[in-house]
């Protein structure tokens, strides 16, 4: 059975819905301060000023910005983008204003959730401070020719996607951003390897065998710098039987 993901009401107000918190936070506020200025007696409230009213609805204002610039990023990313999970034949199809792609589940490289740094925290320490943006997010998906398919909050939960993810990131505001680290090669991560020994047996060449058996067989070395050790002493053995 296909399941089809696309924009919807429902994701987009649960989006937002943190906001809701943002908003019960003003009338405890005033509750809290009438209450301070009730027990203080006080002649004149600042309740009662005209300016105060202005600078809580400019404060509250502010506060949401992050989340209406969030919710037009995703709606222009996704406002014609279309999903089809097909689970059984482990098939995801993708149409866009690019097209129609088929992507087979071998043909993805990297799944990356980009949610909301407060997830990051234990689940009884988040939300403490409320932000109206804390429930937006987007799945990154990137296949093996380096494609990128964006898929916002407005059309999927990204805390508990459909599309399982292969990694995490955490932002304090989840912008928009197709841009990838690619894997390295073997054969990449092979010369890179190389040129750290390389550098390495340049600073032990004067070392004598007992100080490169030390740092063979010492903890805290690192890999590059043993892997040198040992290769200039193997050397060392084998000028030695000449």
């Amino acid at each position: 059975m296909k399941e089809v993901l696309q924009i919807n009401k429902r994701h987009q107000l649960k989006s937002i819905s943190n906001g809701a918190l943002v908003i019960l936070g003003y009338p405890v506020g005033l509750l809290l301060l009438w209450l301070k200025e009730l027990i203080w007696f006080k002649e004149s409230s600042v309740l009662l000023e005209l300016n105060f009213y202005f600078l809580l609805l400019g404060v509250c204002t502010v506060s949401f910005l992050p989340a209406f610039y969030l919710h037009i990023v995703y709606y222009l990313t996704n406002r014609y983008t279309v999903v089809e999970v097909d689970k059984q034949q482990q098939l995801i199809t993708i149409t866009d204003k690019k097209g129609k792609h088929v992507i087979h589940a071998s043909d993805i490289k990297q799944v990356a959730r980009v949610v909301q740094r407060d997830y990051r925290l234990p689940e009884k320490q988040q939300n403490w401070f409320p932000v109206p943006w804390r429930k937006y997010g987007y799945l990154k998906l990137v296949t093996h020719d380096n494609t990128v398919f964006l898929l916002t909050s407005l059309m999927l939960d990204p805390i508990n996607p459909l599309i399982k993810e292969t990694e995490t990131q955490y932002k304090f505001l989840p912008d928009i951003d197709e841009t990838f680290e690619e894997e390295l090669t073997n054969a990449e991560i092979e010369d890179q390897l190389r040129v750290l020994v390389e550098s390495f047996k340049l600073k032990f060449k004067d070392h004598t065998e007992q100080e490169l058996v030390e740092k063979i067989s010492k903890k805290g070395y690192r890999k590059e710098a043993v892997i040198a050790a040992e290769e200039l002493l193997h050397e060392n053995i084998l000028n030695n039987k000449k």
